[in-house]
């Protein structure tokens, strides 16, 4: 029994949810032992996904590695979801990685609308202390986006991995609010490997090379960076 939760979660999510938990007992408990889950939303409907969270946040109790993906042609514009997502990382005090990945072709019928854009789902982990690597991409940002990631990076003092990957910006506001965190980045001292990325020609070109020359001399632990088109190449 005690290496089932090990054997377990190397299983299909869909599959511990739909069949493992009504093995028996023993199975159950070991379920809630899992540290690992991994939740990929895929086109389907909404209330398999809600039923998906809603097993996570009822099983997954002593998680300590989350990671959120959505597939080609899912649709992320519904509230139920976010709340949902919040309510799961609710749990986050013991939590040490976070990643959450959409695709460049998701759908939504608000073209401005991304998981981040309600800051309601990612909220949780600003409380999330002992987070020890972050992995955020998405396709569309909104000032508010910026303003939740601010706010997720303070006092993470112990963030040993941050990958963020941005979308191309146009607008000066959200240009200046990701000129601002990187302010926050130059905080974590503990900092080991970085990388800042986007999917467009610009996204990280308004940073410029003063702006790292401002934060990296505090970065003493890095030892991997990753840049595009920060300053122009990668």
């Amino acid at each position: 029994i005690e290496i089932l939760p090990q054997v377990l979660s190397y299983l299909e999510f869909e599959d511990l949810r739909k069949e493992c938990c009504r093995v028996s007992k023993a199975w159950r408990n070991a379920i809630t032992q899992i540290e690992v889950i991994d939740i990929l939303f895929v086109k389907t409907e909404k209330m398999i996904w809600l039923d998906q969270l809603e097993f996570a946040r009822k099983y997954f109790t002593k998680v300590r590695e989350i990671k959120i993906s959505w597939g080609h042609g899912s649709s992320i514009d519904d509230e139920g979801v976010y709340i949902a997502i919040r309510s799961l990382l609710s749990n986050s005090s013991i939590l040490k990685h976070f990643q959450y990945r959409t695709c460049c072709n998701m759908r939504s019928r608000n073209r401005t609308n991304t998981l981040m854009n309600h800051a309601l789902p990612m909220e949780p982990l600003v409380h999330a202390d002992m987070l020890e690597s972050l992995t955020i991409c998405y396709d569309k940002v909104h000032e508010t986006d910026l303003n939740n990631l601010i706010c997720i990076l303070r006092d993470k003092f112990h963030l040993k991995v941050l990958r963020l990957r941005m979308p191309t910006m146009h607008k000066a506001d959200e240009q200046r609010k990701l000129q601002g965190m990187l302010g926050f980045i130059g905080d974590l001292h503990n900092l080991c490997e970085l990388h800042l990325t986007n999917r467009g020609k610009t996204g990280f070109k308004v940073i410029g090379p003063l702006y790292l020359e401002l934060i990296l001399p505090k970065l003493n632990q890095l030892e991997v960076l990753k840049l595009s088109h920060v300053v122009g190449k990668d």
